[in-house]
């Protein structure tokens, strides 16, 4: 088994990233390294320092101070192909951490960013605290921001990296969850799926505000923010009203919990304009039992509207509706909103009232 090892060493050393994970799940069971104590063992192994002979540790001086000097005068992709020199030579030094952050600082001022966010990615896993953290968290926020903004393109501007801006913020967020920037880069990615009409990510991002961020600036508007990207997400009163429920209910959250909201005009509209919405559902489900000469269930749900939604053109409809549906001679259990029409059994015989 010892020559499986390389081979599972390959794969923690892929940076632990996404393709890294669908990698070794693609692996067969036997070969399959599970991200838990046996593959963080292998990672301490790696990390480990070695014995390096006075050769050895003078060689690495002088190759430090030759990258020092290239980063002195500027010269970054010289810079950076030494500083790849060295870490094959010694993947493993006291300067590793210095070396590896150089790696991905030179391809920033190079102005190849992507480059500079892979450098980072991995040197946020090797060295979780550091020292650069700091720095580095505005840094990949502002790099995140300008590739969301659309500001860096590729191949004369026709190419655009927004889906870059998404993985950079992304890290930052992963890598950092407790530093400022983190709920400033959610708040963008969130901003990013509204501007895209991506509704479902949308609301997925905003919640993670609403969880994650409690005492950020953004809480309170991405409470508001997740209840319109609900309703946005409603499709018509013949659908399931589940997604109007959850919307109203946002919107009522947010209501309650920002007194002084910027949105509260918009959200207690919107929250009316979904209790119409849910009136129209029921009431469509009356009628439906109306046409099918079923007049029991129908007066069930037109009294449902008219109780449950009282101010509605929906209740006003089922007023008039209400006389002319006949008590059947045998009663039956409607199935509830929401449920499929036509799905009723017999509960008896006797005069509907």
């Amino acid at each position: 088994m010892q020559r499986l090892v390389p081979f599972a060493l390959v794969i923690v050393l892929a940076g632990c990233t996404g393709l890294g994970r669908e990698i070794n799940q693609a692996m067969p069971e036997f070969l399959r390294s599970d991200p838990g104590e046996e593959e963080m063992m292998i990672f301490r192994q790696v990390r480990q320092a070695r014995d390096w002979s006075q050769e050895d540790l003078a060689e690495q001086e002088r190759q430090v101070a030759e990258i020092t000097r290239l980063r002195s005068e500027g010269e970054w992709d010289d810079a950076v192909d030494r500083i790849e020199d060295y870490l094959e030579q010694f993947p493993v030094s006291t300067h590793d951490e210095n070396v590896r952050f150089w790696r991905g600082d030179c391809s920033f001022r190079d102005d190849q960013w992507e480059r500079a966010y892979e450098a980072w990615r991995e040197f946020t896993l090797l060295h979780p605290i550091s020292d650069y953290s700091v720095g580095l968290t505005e840094t990949l926020y502002t790099m995140g921001k300008d590739f969301l903004e659309g500001n860096r393109s590729s191949f004369f501007g026709i190419f655009s990296r927004e889906g870059v801006g998404v993985r950079v913020l992304n890290n930052l967020i992963e890598s950092f969850p407790s530093s400022p920037r983190a709920a400033d880069g959610q708040w963008l990615l969130a901003q990013y799926y509204l501007e895209e009409e991506s509704w479902a990510e949308a609301e997925s991002a905003f919640q993670f505000v609403v969880d994650q961020y409690a005492t950020s600036e953004w809480h309170q508007p991405a409470l508001y923010y997740v209840a319109y990207c609900r309703y946005r997400q409603v499709k018509g009163v013949p659908y399931d009203p589940r997604k109007m429920r959850e919307a109203k209910e946002g919107f009522e959250v947010y209501l309650a919990k920002a007194s002084e909201g910027s949105w509260r005009k918009e959200a207690h509209d919107i929250a009316l304009e979904i209790e119409g919405l849910r009136a129209a559902h029921v009431l469509s489900i009356a009628e439906w039992y109306i046409d099918q000469g079923k007049p029991y269930s129908a007066r069930y749900y037109l009294m449902a509207v008219m109780t449950r939604f009282p101010q509605s053109d929906a209740a006003s409809r089922a007023k008039s509706l209400l006389p002319g549906t006949p008590a059947p001679e045998a009663e039956v259990r409607p199935s509830g909103e929401g449920g499929q029409p036509g799905a009723e059994k017999p509960i008896g015989s006797g005069k509907a009232g």
